[in-house]
């Protein structure tokens, strides 16, 4: 099967973080603490394919795509994907995954994901561990909501902070520190009502990640097991980690 064309942009340097300099995100995020022994980005992966399930032969938006691992999976089912992130070596990563075939084509664009101006609209817009760092959660939303086509879905992600679980987890990364930058913090309720203004209603969601303080200290593989266990279950209703699914209004 001949591989699809891919195409790489370039556009300026980001500046859309905000509760730190530009330069400790990126210097955070182009380490390995964000992907290292992360159990939770195959989780997302795995749920956002869930809930995309239907989504065949569209153009996807990943702003924040990371190394891919999220969006790059939809492209078996013919979409096309667009991935946007600040970071340089994010996406060389995501290029470095990609290189298997599929059906979709795949597009990286090196861009601050509130700066860049995407072109048409897209069936489906991701924004999973974004929210949290940039500078404007109000902007990004906005953003997001512009570039859904009207009757298409965008998916946001939080740790939900009006959660028990997540309420303790937003305190503990506060102390920890491990982003080295104080996170922005969000709730079910505050993120409904924000994407409400701009035309977005729930549609469907799905809870993950338990994240307990110290379960990182057991094998990556057991790590696994138990977040894929709990979000599978019962127990992904005591679980902070939130993918909401908003559509755009018609």
């Amino acid at each position: 099967m001949k591989r699809p064309p891919e195409r790489v942009h370039r556009y300026p340097a980001a500046s859309g973080v905000a509760n730190a300099d530009v330069g400790s995100v990126r210097e955070f995020f182009d380490s390995d603490a964000y992907l290292s022994r992360n159990p939770i980005v195959l989780i997302r992966a795995r749920l956002v394919a869930e809930l995309l399930t239907d989504l065949h032969g569209a153009r996807v938006l990943d702003l924040g795509c990371g190394d891919g691992s999220v969006s790059l999976p939809l492209r078996v089912a013919g979409n096309d994907v667009t991935l946007v992130d600040f970071s340089e070596k994010m996406l060389r990563r995501a290029k470095h995954a990609a290189a298997s075939p599929a059906w979709g084509k795949a597009e990286y664009v090196h861009a601050d994901v509130l700066d860049w101006e995407p072109e048409g609209v897209y069936e489906a817009v991701l924004c999973i561990g974004l929210l949290a760092h940039v500078s404007s959660p109000d902007r990004l939303v906005k953003r997001a909501a512009t570039v859904t086509r009207p009757g298409g879905h965008c998916i946001l992600q939080i740790t939900d902070g009006g959660h028990p679980l997540g309420w303790l987890l937003t305190r503990y990364a506060r102390v920890r520190k491990r982003e080295g930058y104080r996170l922005n913090e969000l709730t079910r309720e505050k993120l409904v009502a924000l994407a409400a203004r701009y035309g977005l209603m729930p549609v469907e969601s799905r809870r993950y990640g338990l994240l307990l303080p110290g379960t990182g200290w057991l094998p990556y593989r057991w790590q696994a097991r138990l977040e894929d266990w709990v979000a599978s279950g019962w127990l992904s209703h005591a679980t902070a980690e939130l993918l909401l699914v908003f559509e755009r209004e018609r």
